[in-house]
Formats: C-alpha cells, structure tokens, sequence
C-alpha cells in the first residue's frame, strides 16, 4: 500500500508531501484538509500522486515545485 503523497493544498497551492491517509495539515498556511483523490461536486483534487518510499516522494515533490515555479516565471518574463 502507497503510503506517501505528494499533495497540494486548497488553501494555499502550495506542493509538499504527507504520509496522512485521510487528513493532512499544510506545513506553509497550517490549515488542515481532506485528502481527496477524484473530483467530487466541485471539490478539486489534491492529491497529485502516491509512493511506497519516502524519498522518492520527496524528489517527485521537488521536481514539481522547479517545474510549477519555472513556468511561473517563465510566463510573468513574456507579459
């Protein structure tokens, strides 16, 4: 069983990884969430992929947050 996610907060947007199964609080804002794997009426996913080892949790998480951050200033440099 996949214990490890990678998640993104609701609150903030923020990217970082959990070993919670139902709930997890973000260690950016702090605030406490479900962790939902589908769509539900509205309700956006946040779990974007799971692991059975830590570390590589870990790296995944840091490759999304580079991509995420350098398509962020890639677009802020063409406006």
């Amino acid at each position: 069983m996949k214990k490890n996610k990678v998640i993104r907060c609701k609150s903030c947007g923020k990217i970082s990884t959990t070993s919670a199964s139902v709930t997890f609080k973000c260690s950016y804002c702090n605030k406490s969430e479900k962790i939902f794997k589908e769509r539900e009426e509205g309700i956006a996913v946040n779990l974007i992929q799971s692991f059975e080892n830590p570390v590589e949790a870990s790296k995944f998480c840091t490759i999304i947050k580079e991509k995420i951050e350098g398509e962020a200033t890639f677009t802020s440099f063409n406006e």
